[in-house]
């Protein structure tokens, strides 16, 4: 096996990994993301995780979305920024919303303001 399957299979066990973990939330009911090992693994494999890290943003479970679209904004790939703006729009518009479906959206705005151009 060439290291680069190797490589990809460990960043999609990483991605299925965020199902386990349980953010805790603010009192405003938005999620507090704390880097994990998962997480700063994900971010230090930088460029090469991108793909399968947009491709996490389509998992059923919402905590593997939000942890997939904090990791995108800490790799800062503006190629993530339409597939981040198109989940938004599936959280934003599925009915009814489950548990963690608005912390989905308020970790993809908090990526793509670090993934803005502005940003300085």
């Amino acid at each position: 096996m060439k290291s680069h399957e190797v490589n990809q299979e460990r960043i999609k066990e990483l991605i299925s990994s965020f199902a386990d973990h349980e953010p805790p939330f603010t009192s405003l009911g938005t999620p507090l993301l704390a880097d994990t090992e998962a997480t700063q693994t994900l971010v230090k494999m930088g460029q090469a995780a991108v793909p399968e890290l947009i491709e996490g943003l389509r998992a059923e479970n919402p905590k593997i979305a939000m942890y997939v679209a904090y990791c995108l904004g800490q790799i800062g790939d503006r190629s993530a920024l339409p597939a981040l703006q198109q989940t938004r729009e599936g959280y934003l518009a599925k009915e009814p919303k489950g548990e963690y479906d608005f912390g989905v959206v308020s970790v993809i705005n908090q990526a793509e303001e670090q993934l803005s151009p502005e940003r300085t």
